[in-house]
């Protein structure tokens, strides 16, 4: 009977872990928005005076130019537009990687760029929007954020993270390559053990970007706590066209909470035999 209570309780320990790996395992995610994954509906559209939406715009120009795309924002002033992953949230304090390929176009012609495009996680949900006028984190609650900056009157597009709790981090110049249409690909990867989160930046115009930041994830959401995924694009006096092409997240499975759950169901149920037989 022991012995059969025992195998019991180990089973369920197990099975614990087991099940928390696999809520971790499922933040896996990749999409093709040019390709397989057009009109996803993995993805809730939000905005402010424009709503983001799958287009299909064959007047957009480019290095491998491809017409399908995720648009944020729709070449007009104050304006913005988000995407939010709606079928699993993420852990932000877990060790993660998250790319994506992106556009920004002016149709209308040369010398004027929007503001921002984002890479978000916050916990205000599906509904919420990074505003017009650039990146401020107003209504996206607790957030960690990885800003492409291309305003048109600044001397060098930038990259730059921000936190609801710190602002802006810190930055890092792209020179103009935000601003000649050319494809991009953001790649983050974010190390907890460390707190470091290292950021590249490749155009396909050849240029390549990267830096270091020091980021208590683990703080900022609160260990454990989940996060909706997505982008935010943002137009001010400007007005532009941001696309993203596609887009990857891996995170590393790392379920300690549920496996200390489990260890301690097996320990208090080891106790409990203990003091029967007593």
């Amino acid at each position: 009977m022991k012995t059969k209570i025992y195998s019991t309780l180990a089973a369920a320990a197990v099975l614990l872990v087991a099940q928390s790996h696999q809520a971790y395992a499922d933040i896996n995610k990749s999409y093709s928005f040019e390709g397989a994954d057009w009109q996803s509906p993995d993805w809730t559209m939000a905005g402010i005076n424009y709503t983001a939406n799958f287009a299909n715009d064959s007047g957009e120009t480019g290095i491998g130019f491809v017409a399908k795309r995720l648009r944020l924002t729709g070449n007009a002033q104050t304006q913005a537009g988000d995407a939010w992953l709606n079928t699993a949230k993420v852990i932000p304090a877990d060790d993660w990687t998250w790319g994506m390929r992106g556009q920004n176009t002016f149709v209308g012609g040369s010398g004027h760029y929007a503001d921002e495009t984002s890479m978000i996680m916050q916990t205000a949900g599906t509904s919420a929007s990074v505003g017009t006028g650039g990146f401020t984190g107003s209504g996206l609650g607790t957030y960690v954020a990885i800003v492409l900056n291309d305003y048109s009157n600044l001397p060098n597009n930038l990259v730059e993270v921000h936190t609801s709790s710190g602002g802006l981090i810190g930055s890092f110049s792209v020179g103009s390559d935000l601003d000649r249409n050319d494809y991009f690909n953001v790649t983050a990867t974010y190390t907890a053990s460390s707190n470091n989160l290292h950021v590249d930046f490749k155009s396909d115009a050849g240029s390549d970007h990267a830096q270091d930041f020091t980021v208590n994830l683990a703080t900022l959401f609160g260990g454990s706590g989940s996060a909706t995924l997505g982008f935010g694009g943002s137009n001010g006096a400007d007005g532009n066209d941001h696309d993203i092409m596609n887009t990857q997240i891996n995170a590393v499975p790392e379920p300690t909470s549920m496996a200390l759950i489990g260890l301690g169901l097996l320990g208090g149920g080891i106790m409990a035999i203990r003091r029967r037989r007593k």
